[in-house]
């Protein structure tokens, strides 16, 4: 009965690891703010947090640059030196290699070319399209809050840069509405001020991904890669090549 517990506790363990979700949170205003976590955890964000002890530590590290650089000082004129002496040596390398070149030349593997390209992209294509599209779709856009007062040097510009920028916004909605999913905006707002001439943004939204769905992107597409690679003798010469077998 105990081993059943431990059994269970584990599984569940391990379900709420993979249906946990990975999270990017995107705000940009007056500053860039971009946050990643997984589950309570914070995996990095921009701008991080600075530490009080910054500027003791910069003093320390000043201080410090100053005992190595007379330290450098003092070995650069023993090493000016030795320096003149590995150069005359380099010389006769150089010259003992030079000798050797033609044979190397000929020994030297053979480099892909455009067919052997072509093979690359459509290993590739063939291993990431379809898996790509079902994880864009399993990705989430939720809280998308858009702000954008349109301007202009004059009334006509800021007039066009308005009905020009709620073209290109309905646009591009539409566009991530089709390949993700897109929760309804909190609010989206497109003003105008004929007093400005400058165009001001500013938006977050936040970005979701299960690490279940990310997993199985990831044997997906290594699936697919060993299957096309197995059944493509161009795709087995094309990566010789290039990997230099």
């Amino acid at each position: 009965m105990t081993g059943l517990l431990i059994a269970a506790a584990v599984l569940l363990v391990v379900l709420l690891i993979l249906t946990g979700r990975v999270t990017v949170i995107f705000d940009y205003g007056e500053e860039l703010y971009l946050k990643v976590s997984y589950l309570m955890f914070t995996v990095f964000k921009i701008p991080s947090k600075r530490k009080k002890t910054a500027k003791k530590d910069k003093k320390a590290a000043k201080s410090a640059k100053k005992a190595a650089k007379s330290a450098e000082k003092a070995e650069e004129k023993s090493e000016d030196s030795a320096k003149k002496e590995e150069k005359s040596a380099e010389k006769s390398e150089k010259s003992a290699e030079e000798s050797k070149k033609p044979a190397e030349k000929s020994a030297e593997k053979p480099k892909p070319n455009l067919s052997d390209i072509l093979a690359l992209v459509k290993l590739a294509l063939d291993s990431i399209g379809k898996p790509l599209k079902r994880i864009l779709k399993r990705t989430e856009i939720s809280h998308l809050r858009l702000e954008i007062i349109c301007g202009g040097n004059d009334a006509a510009k800021a007039a066009l840069n308005f009905g020009a920028t709620n073209i290109l916004v309905g646009n591009a909605l539409g566009w991530v509405d089709n390949f993700f999913t897109l929760k309804a905006p909190d609010r989206i707002n497109i003003g105008v001020d004929f007093q400005c001439e400058q165009t001001e943004y500013s938006a977050y939204c936040e970005v979701r991904l299960s690490l279940a769905a990310a997993l199985g992107f990831l044997f997906s597409i290594i699936g697919r890669a060993v299957k096309y690679y197995g059944g493509h003798k161009e795709a087995k010469i094309a990566v010789g090549k290039l990997l230099g077998k």
